[in-house]
């Protein structure tokens, strides 16, 4: 009996201010899986420099071919991802940040938990994140793993890590796809594939390594951010996904970190949500 064929795609975007050098590291990651997609589907997010092209450029020879698609104008990850999604040409879809490092097994990994069960929307796992240097490590931030956990933690927090997701397209599409929701993009859609069926799993690996600095923390800080959240967390509980005590139990938690100084705010993800 011969084993089962998944083919995958990865679906990534870029914008200019994008280090070529580290758009390379993720890019050379993806091309020394042990499993490899079948294509890449990568979205130039808005006006991109000859650098950031070049980076591109050099690895479209290699044999993963890298599909181009452009949007005239920044318009952000959600508009990025709706568009790719239009060229991928396979049932399943891996997420991908331009600036991360995938586990050298990471998709072998996901595509074992999709063969067990075609009821599976979506496969996330664990990521670490670092600053500098992939040996650097500073947190990791751990999701839970089995459909029941992963639900229950949805309603306080984003049950996936969006970097590492693996979502077949079908659960995808029945959900809406990728929608504009500027910093909650991710969140935004996990809530929609819950609400609208399909098995859920996080894998206990390691699956993605994250880049991070400071202006990680400063982008989930401020007045503009705070009103995205509670914006997203009304249509939470206007979905009936949430309650009224869940809704403004999670608002308050969010109000005090969301305006709390960017030191501060960093201190309370690395001691606090990040292990």
């Amino acid at each position: 009996m011969t084993e089962e064929v998944l083919d995958f795609s990865v679906l990534m975007s870029v914008y200019n201010k994008v280090n070529p050098e580290y758009l390379k590291e993720s890019l050379n990651s993806i091309y020394e899986q042990t499993k490899k997609p079948k294509e890449i589907i990568l979205v130039e997010d808005g006006y991109i420099n000859n650098e950031i092209q070049k980076a591109i450029v050099s690895f479209k020879t290699l044999d993963i071919p890298i599909i181009s698609v452009r949007l005239k104008e920044n318009e952000g990850l959600g508009s990025a991802m709706k568009l790719g999604g239009e060229y991928v040409s396979t049932d399943l879809i891996a997420r991908m940040d331009a600036d991360d490092i995938c586990a050298k097994n990471r998709f072998e990994l996901q595509l074992r938990e999709f063969k067990k069960n075609s009821s599976i929307a979506i496969v996330g796992g664990q990521i670490a994140e670092f600053s500098d240097d992939i040996k650097n490590i500073l947190s990791f931030r751990s999701v839970p793993t089995n459909d029941e956990d992963i639900r229950k933690f949805a309603k306080l927090r984003s049950p996936f890590n969006h970097p590492t997701v693996m979502i077949r397209k079908s659960f995808l599409e029945k959900a809406g796809g990728y929608q504009k929701f500027r910093n909650f993009e991710d969140y935004h859609l996990w809530v929609r594939i819950i609400l609208s069926g399909g098995a859920l799993v996080n894998i206990p690996d390691t699956l993605v390594y994250m880049r991070v600095g400071d202006d990680l923390y400063n982008r989930r800080g401020g007045v503009f951010y705070l009103k995205q959240y509670i914006h997203l967390r009304y249509l939470f509980y206007k979905w009936q996904f949430i309650n009224l005590f869940e809704m403004i139990s999670g608002d308050l938690a969010m109000i005090i970190s969301s305006l709390l100084p960017n030191r501060l705010r960093a201190s309370l993800y690395k001691k606090v949500l990040r292990k």
